[in-house]
């Protein structure tokens, strides 16, 4: 009796494996810590606006906070590209009259978008190979 117990038992678990379906593959996730509520308020507000102004002091994390949202929307195929953009403010003398390439002149305003990208998910990596190409 009890090995007919058994053999019903495996012949359920076989039934249930035959009809699962496949996963699917999933996006890959991107996980970002707020520091605050106004953070979590100006996250849900990308997904309503198509432009967004965030105003605040230096350090609240303006630059972190729409750099990590872009990051997001690219794992998850929501987008497909990542256009940086920056005032760029001289100090005194014109870009035009610096030594060096356009790249060389404007790389020191874009930096602080660098290190956000950076600190979100690091130098290497494969997350970092899928954000590289969609810059």
């Amino acid at each position: 009796m009890r090995k007919k117990q058994r053999h019903n038992r495996s012949k359920q678990r076989t039934e249930v494996k035959q009809n699962e379906q496949p996963l699917k593959k999933q996006p890959q996730t991107f996980h970002f810590e707020f520091f605050n509520q106004a953070q979590k308020l100006a996250w849900s507000m990308f997904d309503q606006y198509d432009v967004l102004f965030l105003l605040g002091p230096a350090g609240v994390g303006k630059t972190q906070l729409a750099c990590a949202f872009s990051i997001s929307e690219v794992l998850a195929k929501k987008k497909e590209r990542i256009i940086l953009t920056r005032p760029i403010v001289e100090a005194g003398e014109s870009l035009g009259y610096l030594p060096g390439s356009f790249e060389e002149k404007v790389n020191p305003y874009m930096m602080p978008m660098y290190d956000c990208i950076d600190r979100c998910l690091g130098k290497d990596g494969p997350q970092r190979e899928i954000i590289n190409k969609s810059m």
